[in-house]
Parts: C-alpha cells; structure tokens; sequence
C-alpha cells in the first residue's frame, strides 16, 4: 500500500507538471519509494510540452533499468523539455542505464545540462579524470584497463569510491603494474564488497601486494556475492 501511494502521487504529479498555469521548475522526490511505476507516471509528465520542470531529484529512490529506460524515452519524445539537472545517485541503472542516459548529453536537442549518477564527488572527479584518459566515460566499459594508468594506494584509493558506486558495471578489472600494496588491496576488497555483482576478472599481477595484502583479496572470494572466475 505504501508504494501505491507513492505511485497514485505522482500520477497526480502529471497533472501539476502538464498543467499551462504549472510554475513548478524543481521536483525533489529523493529518498522516496517512487520505483520504476513512480516513473512512468513522471515521465508522462515529462513529455508533455507544458512541463516548466528544470530540476528532478530521484536519488535513491529504488528505481532501475526500466525506470531509466522510460525517463530517457520521455526526454527524447519531447525536444522543449526544460529539463537541465537529473539525479539518480543511489540507484539501479542495470547494464544500458548509464548509457541511455548519457546518450542524451549528445543529442543536440536535448537541454539537458547535468546528469548526477554517482554518490560522492571523489567518485565523480575519478570518473571525469578516467574519461580524459581513456577517451570514454568508466562507467559505460565493462573492460576497465588501468595497467600502468595509476600509481600507488592513494590513486587505487579513489579508484575504489568509483568501483564500489552502484553505476559502476565493470567486469574486468586490470591493475597490474600500478605500484599497489597491501593498504591499496584493502580498499579494493571494502569497495568489491559494497559492489561486487558485477566483477568476474581481476589482474593484480607485478604488483607488491605482500601476504597481508593478498589476505582481503582472499576473503573477497568467500564473500557470498562475489562471482570473481578469474584472479591474477
């Protein structure tokens, strides 16, 4: 009953933002109970011509794939949609979330400005830093190559925030030659524990992990969501 209501909410919801007298410009539903179904009813809203909204807060606000999908699909269909900032931290976005999305920020009728998907700003700044490097945003590779791309457990330290956001998909995972020890393998392990679904490859290799180093690591692998096959 909880999340019907929260579903007939924002179906009410299209009626303010569809409505020609609406001067709502900035919806914050964060930490509600709006699911997927939430959305499809925002989005309706979304596609209407009248909607003024140019600010949407739905962090952490238990929404996934679907949800993302129809959000996307809606800001599409409606080329004067006002919508400059879109927050999703905190959720779901499956395995074409992320990239539905950030298709939009290229499409030159979309005025979408921002796009805010992950938690903590030291996530945020990697993924900027990673996308200059690599030439593609992280969060879209399922292959993450940083061989000899990072140095030391301060840089494997910020890596870890962005590898343990739950936008972060990547399956393999290539670490070698970064100069990593064992206070660099403990953040690594904390963060595949927060977010571990995904990853089925690690290499590890030449670096100077030593045995307290390769321990975190080892008990990653009885961790009961772990689905690593392949560790170097």
């Amino acid at each position: 009953m909880y999340v019907e209501h929260y579903e007939r909410s924002c179906s009410a919801l299209i009626k303010v933002l569809s409505s020609e007298s609406s001067v709502l410009t900035f919806l914050d539903l964060s930490r509600n109970p709006v699911q997927d179904r939430g959305v499809v009813q925002l989005s309706e809203g979304l596609k209407n011509a009248k909607c003024k909204l140019q600010k949407l807060n739905l962090s952490f606000c238990s929404i996934t794939e679907e949800g993302y999908a129809d959000l996307a699909s809606a800001l599409k269909s409606n080329p004067s949609s006002h919508l400059k900032e879109l927050d999703l931290r905190g959720n779901d976005p499956g395995n074409t979330g992320v990239k539905r999305l950030t298709d939009l920020l290229e499409d030159p009728h979309c005025k979408l400005w921002t796009i805010r998907l992950l938690n903590s700003s030291t996530a945020e700044e990697v993924c900027d830093v990673l996308t200059k490097v690599l030439g593609i945003n992280p969060l879209l590779l399922k292959e993450l190559d940083l061989s000899g791309k990072i140095q030391g457990d301060s840089e494997l330290k910020k890596i870890s925030d962005l590898l343990e956001d739950s936008h972060c998909r990547t399956q393999i995972l290539k670490l070698n030659k970064c100069s990593i020890t064992e206070k660099g393998c403990a953040a690594l392990s904390s963060a595949l524990c927060s977010n571990p679904s995904h990853l089925i490859e690690l290499d590890l290799s030449e670096n100077k992990l030593g045995n307290s180093g390769v321990n975190p690591i080892c008990s990653l692998l009885s961790y009961k969501f772990c689905k690593l096959q392949k560790l170097k």
